[in-house]
């Protein structure tokens, strides 16, 4: 190889040192500088898509904080007792029917027995007890029926 080196001319030297820089200057953009550069921009557009789910985020936060406290302002207290308003709501719901226990041993804690009562019916009656009463689900024990598809029974603690 040297030798063919050295039976080249001075210009042919030149030229074939010329030609091995610019192949190496390419090369190493192919292939160190151009990877780096687009791995810089999938980055920055990870990151601008980051910063626009953050700002999003931060809109629905302050909307949900707003939410939790007109929700905890709105249980509406009209002097009802606890049992007058579960007797009321289960009449409205038609679960009434399904309670067959009603033990108050504390006023705001009412504890339920229920019977093939209708889960979906029991769900919504419940979902509307925390919205319009402020009710909570303390405690809940229900057993399927095995020969009623869709009924359950069991326990059931509320407190206000």
């Amino acid at each position: 190889m040297i030798d063919y080196l050295q039976k080249l001319s001075v210009r042919e030297r030149n030229l074939l040192l010329g030609g091995v820089s610019l192949l190496l200057c390419l090369g190493l953009y192919a292939f160190a500088y151009a990877p780096l550069i687009d791995g810089q921009k999938k980055l920055d557009a990870a990151l601008a898509n980051q910063q626009q789910v953050k700002v999003f985020l931060s809109s629905l936060s302050a909307e949900v904080s707003q939410l939790r406290q007109n929700q905890a302002e709105q249980p509406i207290d009209n002097g009802q007792s606890p049992l007058a308003i579960i007797d009321a709501s289960s009449s409205q719901m038609d679960i009434k029917p399904c309670i067959k226990q009603i033990v108050s041993e504390d006023p705001v804690s009412p504890q339920l027995g229920l019977e093939k009562c209708n889960f979906d019916k029991l769900a919504v009656w419940l979902a509307a007890l925390q919205k319009q009463q402020g009710f909570l689900v303390k405690q809940i024990q229900l057993n399927r029926e095995p020969a009623s598809p869709g009924q359950v029974s069991g326990k059931l603690v509320l407190s206000r």
